[in-house]
């Protein structure tokens, strides 16, 4: 089991022994007879760097019906940005097929990618019988190659500040996400030794007010952590972090804002982690958690 924001930071794991799982009346699909293809062949969970002009297919071989009755379905994409906690970006239906009673058969699909802005995604593939799920699911990660960015969280020293005080704002950001060992196409090296900028710029508000001024920095998009110290210039309650990212010609990479309440007692400073994203429990096949009633 895993625990993470939508941001794809991870907050925990734990692992609770060895389920035995028998099914029927279904489709497997062996995961290890499933591989991406783009001029050669990769590991659906490799992170493959794609192209926008590219097409990337998944084909899986020896896809069995357990059954003893003709199966038709449908083939049905779901694509989050960067993990299978991430934000849904869309749903989309690849083919109708049919799969006879005891059948073992290849499939190939489309990867759905168009007007995907470059960053990290996963795209989970399952079959759908009317309205039934019928088979495990495909998991698939990859990332569209080009410039990007992505506040994962931040932090306050405080949950609440008074005119004069300065907040101290650790933001947490993960860069480019096409850049790492063996990125495809792109010399990562070549990357890192120009080390390209990033502009980052951060204010603070209360509801609509804002209790500080717009502080503007300049970072390598390698740092994963930036640091801001800002003065505050009305008391603020409830403060809210807004965060913009920028690429040196000005372009928005990536925009958020962290919420903190502030709690009935001010008269000591904590440090807090803030979260704003919806948590969302998975286990370590993709299936959404269920805890029972």
């Amino acid at each position: 089991m895993l625990v993470a924001n939508e941001k794809g930071l991870e907050f925990g794991g734990n692992t609770f022994g060895v389920a035995d799982v028998n099914g029927s009346d279904n489709v497997y699909i062996n995961l290890t007879a499933c591989y991406l293809t783009i001029s050669g062949d990769y590991n659906i969970m490799q992170g493959i760097g794609v192209s926008p002009n590219e097409k990337l297919k998944i084909q899986c071989d020896g896809v069995k019906n357990n059954s003893q009755k003709n199966i038709n379905f449908t083939a049905q994409a779901e694509t989050r940005g960067r993990t299978i906690f991430g934000k849904k970006i869309g749903d989309q239906e690849l083919s109708k097929e049919t799969i006879a009673p005891g059948e073992e058969k290849n499939f190939s699909f489309l990867i759905p990618k168009n007007n995907l802005k470059p960053q990290a995604y996963q795209t989970t593939i399952s079959f759908f019988d009317n309205k039934n799920k019928i088979s495990n699911d495909i998991n698939i990660r990859y990332v569209i190659q080009g410039e990007s960015a992505t506040f994962q969280n931040a932090s306050l020293d405080k949950d609440y500040y008074k005119k004069g005080d300065n907040a101290n704002v650790k933001i947490f950001l993960s860069g480019l996400a096409d850049v790492f060992p063996g990125a495809r196409l792109n010399d990562s090296t070549t990357k890192l030794a120009k080390q390209p900028k990033l502009n980052v710029s951060v204010e603070i508000l209360s509801g609509n007010t804002k209790c500080s001024n717009t502080v503007r920095k300049e970072f390598l998009k390698t740092n994963p952590i930036i640091v801001f110290s800002i003065p505050i210039i009305k008391d603020c309650n409830n403060p809210i972090v807004k965060a913009q990212a920028k690429d040196e010609n000005g372009k928005i990479l990536d925009e958020n804002v962290f919420v903190v309440k502030t709690k009935n007692d001010n008269k000591f400073g904590y440090t807090f982690e803030v979260v704003i994203f919806l948590l969302r429990c998975f286990d370590y096949f993709g299936n959404v958690c269920n805890f029972g009633s």
